[in-house]
């Protein structure tokens, strides 16, 4: 039986062929658990400002618990709870930083887990940032040394694929038959 049915009577009706019908009555105990958050999002989390923030808490417990999130110790109201556990804020800001706090709470008590979430602006301009080696210099820019990689890997397959149309033109050369 599935904990919905805790604390309920059931009755359970059978009836033998030609000898009537038989009643049992049962009570189902299901045992309370404290909830418990079993997913949990990283401790410190930076997110990039105009992106999707995304905070899972899965708490487990019976009675089921209830699951609230908090900000800076505030109640958050009007956001997004997907799944009535996890948090997600849509178009983020600035002003979303801070300490977030999700609390399962069930008659026996509740559990609590703390997320820090700071953020960074990324310009549409801007380049990702480059190494810095031990000297303090720049390291290359990241789309460079792709490039180079790239244009470094197409040139190796040129020069395999010319080195085997090669190879098969010698082999070919060498199995040719003699003109009668």
């Amino acid at each position: 039986m599935s904990s919905k049915y805790e604390g309920m009577v059931v009755w359970c009706i059978g009836q033998v062929q030609y000898h009537g019908a038989r009643e049992n009555t049962t009570l189902i105990k299901i045992a309370k658990e404290r909830p418990k958050i079993r997913i949990k999002s990283p401790q410190l989390l930076s997110v990039i400002v105009g992106t999707i923030l995304y905070l899972g808490c899965n708490a487990t417990g019976y009675p089921p618990p209830r699951v609230i999130w908090f900000r800076d110790k505030e109640v958050l109201q009007n956001r997004s709870i997907e799944e009535s556990t996890s948090l997600v804020l849509r178009n983020v800001t600035k002003d979303d930083e801070g300490k977030y706090i999700c609390r399962a709470t069930n008659l026996l008590g509740s559990d609590s887990y703390e997320v820090q979430v700071n953020f960074t602006e990324f310009a549409e301009n801007s380049t990702l940032p480059t190494q810095i080696d031990k000297q303090g210099s720049r390291g290359s820019d990241p789309y460079k040394v792709a490039t180079f990689v790239l244009l470094t890997l197409l040139i190796l397959a040129m020069v395999f694929i010319v080195h085997l149309k090669r190879q098969n033109r010698r082999l070919n050369q060498g199995n040719a038959l003699p003109e009668v």
